[in-house]
């Protein structure tokens, strides 16, 4: 794995503060997936270990403290679960979720807004658990600036956090600390999520259908308009393409 860029934070290993040019990180060679996130970098390795390394303010790096770090350090709290996916926050104040092979998902990080999807706003350190999602099998997740979206085997989308601008998809702009199911798509099977700044979009798992929801400044919804939606309204230039996925960007504008 070759890095670059500012790592004075940590977040590009031990031997770099800063490079202008990639550089070869040894440290990074067992990674099977890499997330970049907000001053942090996650590593998931082959096995289904889940690493960390960068800032580590609000906990966004599963340690149990909020210390920054240097070094590539496993997530304790994970081990004994093997890990196939994760989404980690490219903004805001740090969040990250994380889905084991069974299907459970666990939530760290920054808590504002319910985002973690434990009931409260209240940070946790350590990966946590999702109760209220346990008896569903997730399959993807996707942490947005200030919003979480959770897919499940049999293609139900779950929405949380800050819900302004009709971002959660669930025709209003409250706050939900808990997962709740996006009911307008409940008769089509969600196979993707993507949860981006104000505005999210998904995939059918067919390919043939994407929808958009949230803040529709500058067109970012693709529906022909600025306007925003709060809940989710096809994008018709895409319908019946074969999308393999969606990704909703992270920053203004």
């Amino acid at each position: 794995v070759n890095m670059c860029g500012d790592g004075r934070l940590g977040q590009i290993g031990e031997a770099l503060r800063f490079s202008l040019t990639p550089t070869l990180q040894k440290d990074f060679s067992e990674s099977q997936i890499m997330l970049l996130g907000n001053n942090c970098t996650f590593v998931v390795t082959r096995h289904g270990s889940v690493f960390a390394c960068g800032e580590g303010s609000y906990g966004r790096l599963g340690q149990g403290n909020s210390d920054d770090l240097h070094t590539l350090t496993a997530i304790s709290a994970l081990q004994g679960y093997v890990v196939t996916s994760m989404s980690t926050s490219k903004g805001s104040d740090g969040h990250s979720l994380a889905v084991t092979e069974t299907g459970e998902v666990f939530s760290w990080g920054d808590g504002d807004y319910g985002k973690l999807g434990h009931g409260n706003s209240e940070r946790q350190r350590r990966p946590r658990q999702i109760q209220a999602l346990q008896g569903e099998e997730v399959v993807q997740v996707s942490c947005g600036y200030k919003h979480t979206g959770v897919v499940t085997s049999d293609g139900k989308l779950y929405t949380f956090g800050n819900g302004d601008n009709g971002r959660l998809g669930l025709a209003s702009s409250c706050n939900k600390k808990l997962p709740e199911r996006v009911l307008a798509l409940e008769d089509f099977k969600v196979g993707q999520v993507s949860c981006g700044l104000n505005h999210t979009l998904c995939v059918s798992a067919d390919g043939l259908h994407v929808w958009a929801f949230g803040d529709g400044d500058y067109g970012k919804l693709g529906l022909g308009s600025v306007v925003g939606k709060s809940t989710p309204t096809e994008i018709e230039a895409l319908r019946g393409v074969g999308v393999a996925s969606a990704l909703a960007g992270t920053l203004p504008g």
